[in-house]
């Protein structure tokens, strides 16, 4: 059984919530190394007052939320477990305070982003978090929301289940903060470079007849009557005439190549890579004029073709262009913010 919770960030930032969940062992929560409570650092009954460790524009972030943020940290939870279990309070608290800096930096970077949301009437209904939590139980395996909470609530590491909630509510938040400053854009051509470099040697092939009409000049004229020829030459083949007859009579001689996607215009590639040998396809408009390719053999590869790869491409993109335009935005809020860091 696993205990869910937000993706783990790293140190990156905000990843969409629902679409991109991960599980942390409930093992790993209550026993070994990783559930050493922050308390142990309190020995020999000394009592710890509350300070303040950061001052973010008029907000403040004390000594007991940062303490708290660490013991809950997803990244701080990993890296201890990574200790292994024969490592003592001594070496788990030294491990703490070294990523203690890195957790209060997150949380500086919530406050900023929590800040911008009243600016564009943003908020964080019940029903999203609802919807969250629906979607964190089903993709955890488990049959209900109660589930979830009673592996929440036993799990001991994230509080009550009003602050669990508290805390995906902030996150869903920042989540739409971040699309409306950050919204990703990602074009056509961008999907298709994507392919394109993905697969790269690995693609299919055509092997086709070649022929290239150009307009003698640049004229309208002109190239209304390249597309005549070029229709001619097409209706001649599609009708079974041997190519080179066609080629002799025309004075248009046909080059044979071996095309990918990569080496054709991306209207050419879809008309091109839809056809089967012995067809013709053309008149397509090129730069040079007019083609007009024949068919002779398909070769095909493992690839998975592009229109059933190119949803799950766009979304790889998206998610790149948020990560990328959520750093930056993060970084201009910084930069304009005053922050005063006092750990």
């Amino acid at each position: 059984m696993a205990t869910p919770w937000l993706v783990p960030r790293g140190r990156a930032g905000y990843t969409q919530p629902v679409q991109w969940l991960t599980s942390l062992a409930l093992s790993a929560l209550v026993a070994g190394p990783a559930a050493a409570p922050a308390a142990a650092a309190a020995e020999g009954g000394a009592v710890t007052l509350d300070r303040i460790v950061a001052v973010v524009n008029d907000e403040l972030i004390l000594q007991s939320e940062l303490d708290r943020a660490v013991d809950t940290d997803p990244f701080v939870l990993a890296e201890l477990q990574k200790l292994g279990s024969s490592a003592t309070p001594q070496q788990l608290e030294i491990k703490r305070r070294e990523l203690r800096a890195e957790v209060l930096d997150q949380l500086i970077t919530t406050q900023l982003m929590l800040a911008e949301a009243p600016r564009f009437q943003l908020t964080a209904s019940d029903q999203d978090v609802q919807s969250y939590l629906e979607n964190l139980a089903a993709r955890n395996n488990m049959a209900s929301v109660d589930e979830l909470r009673k592996a929440v609530e036993s799990s001991g590491q994230f509080g009550t289940w009003a602050e669990y909630k508290q805390k995906l509510r902030e996150e869903i938040l920042i989540y739409k903060v971040q699309n409306v400053l950050a919204a990703p854009v990602v074009t056509d051509a961008q999907v298709r470079e994507r392919y394109r470099m993905m697969s790269k040697g690995e693609e299919a092939k055509v092997l086709a007849l070649r022929y290239v009409f150009k307009p003698a000049q640049a004229t309208a004229a002109a190239k209304d009557a390249a597309l005549s020829e070029a229709k001619q030459v097409a209706r001649r083949l599609g009708a079974g005439e041997d190519p080179a007859a066609v080629a002799e009579s025309t004075g248009r001689p046909a080059e044979e190549q071996m095309l990918t996607r990569r080496e054709v215009a991306p209207a050419i590639g879809d008309a091109l890579f839809a056809g089967k040998p012995g067809e013709i396809v053309g008149p397509l408009p090129s730069g040079q004029g007019f083609v007009v390719f024949m068919i002779e053999e398909v070769k095909a590869s493992d690839l998975v073709g592009f229109e059933e790869a190119k949803d799950g491409l766009r979304a790889q993109l998206e998610a790149e262009a948020i990560e990328k335009g959520g750093q930056e935005l993060r970084e201009q809020l910084r930069a304009r913010a005053h922050i005063d860091i006092r750990l």
